[in-house]
């Protein structure tokens, strides 16, 4: 009898093993809220729909063209984030991983792993972006209606004060014509003219 070690079967054994134990941790990973930029991501990227992945950060930006500065500030994170996710899917779809020995295996696995964190974060500092963008909007709007308000209040007042004062002057004007017409009347009656 041959009691041999068939290390080929351990070595596939181990294999799907790592494989198997990546698979668990990575379904694991938090993706974030149901309807946010983080969580439809990281979602597709959990899914393996990494096409999906790019549609939906394509579909964030185009929701915010409105605010010019959330393109100028987030586009290398944007950039950044399409580099990440072709990575991950580089690396979980590599035609010879089965053939790389176990510790490669891990290393490529913990490398998607710190791939997806970093996808992560960089996604939170989109969405941060594009928060301080919209804050930023609502505040210049408010500044806007603020001056809107105090310049009609302004034209109003201006417009009160210009109208009370030109019919006081005009009433003053009438009540000191007749006062002094009166007063000279009275003046040219008295002296006896």
């Amino acid at each position: 009898m041959n009691m041999g070690v068939n290390y080929n079967a351990l070595e596939a054994e181990r294999t799907n093993e790592v494989k198997a134990n990546f698979e668990a941790i990575f379904k694991r990973k938090e993706t974030g809220g149901m309807n946010t930029l983080r969580g439809n991501v990281l979602g597709h990227i959990l899914e393996s729909d990494y096409e999906r992945a790019l549609k939906e950060l394509d579909i964030y930006c185009e929701e915010k063209e409105d605010f010019p500065t959330f393109k100028i500030k987030s586009i290398r994170y944007l950039k950044h984030c399409r580099e990440l996710i072709s990575a991950i899917q580089g690396k979980r779809e590599f035609a010879g991983l089965s053939n790389l020995p176990v510790n490669k295996q891990k290393e490529m696995f913990d490398k998607i792993v710190d791939h997806y964190d970093e996808l992560k974060n960089y996604i939170r500092q989109i969405e941060a972006i594009g928060h301080e963008t919209y804050l930023d909007d609502i505040r210049s709007t408010a500044i806007v209606l603020r001056a809107a308000t105090y310049s009609i209040f302004t034209i109003l007042f201006v417009g009160l004060i210009v109208d009370l004062f030109g019919n006081i002057f005009i009433t003053y004007n009438n009540v000191a014509f007749d006062v002094s017409g009166d007063f000279t009347t009275w003046l040219f009656n008295f002296i006896g003219m």
